[in-house]
C-alpha cells in the first residue's frame, strides 16, 4: 500500500511518500483475499506516518483523501461486524457467476451502459 501527501496546490510532497508490503493468502479455487485487520493496521500506520514526513509543511495539512482496492470487497454479518477477510480485484472465484451473468443479460448493453464488461474481477459478478 502507498500513501503520498499533496499541498493545497496539488503538487506531491516527496518526502511524505511511504509504502506498506502486506501479504495475500491465495486459494486453490482461485481465492485471493487479504486480512481485514492487518490491513488496518498497515491503513492506520500509513496515515500515522505519512504526514509526519511532511516536515515543516505538516503544519498546512488541510484535508485527507483515500482511494481503496479497485473492486475489493469487504463483507459484514448480520451484525454489522466485518468479515475477516477482503476479496481482491484478482480473485477469481466469481468466475462461473461471471458466466452465469453472460447468458442472463446483454454483455454489450452492460458494455455500452457501465464501460465494464462481465468478468469475475468487477462486483457484479463477485456480489452475486
Amino acid at each position: 500500500m502507498r500513501c503520498s501527501l499533496y499541498d493545497g496546490r496539488g503538487d506531491l510532497v516527496e518526502s511524505a511518500r511511504t509504502s506498506f508490503r502486506y501479504g495475500f493468502t491465495t486459494t486453490r479455487d482461485g481465492g485471493v483475499t487479504l486480512d481485514a485487520d492487518e490491513f488496518r493496521e498497515i491503513v492506520f500506520e500509513a496515515v500515522d506516518e505519512t504526514p509526519g514526513r511532511a516536515g515543516e509543511r505538516a503544519g498546512s495539512i488541510s484535508g485527507v483523501a483515500s482511494i481503496t482496492f479497485w473492486h475489493g470487497v469487504l463483507g459484514v454479518d448480520g451484525r454489522g461486524r466485518p468479515t475477516p477477510s477482503v476479496s481482491t480485484r484478482v480473485d477469481r472465484r466469481a468466475a462461473n457467476t461471471a458466466g452465469e451473468l453472460r447468458e442472463r443479460l446483454d454483455e454489450a448493453a452492460v458494455h455500452r451502459r457501465t464501460r465494464r464488461v462481465l468478468h469475475s474481477s468487477y462486483l457484479p459478478a463477485k456480489l452475486m
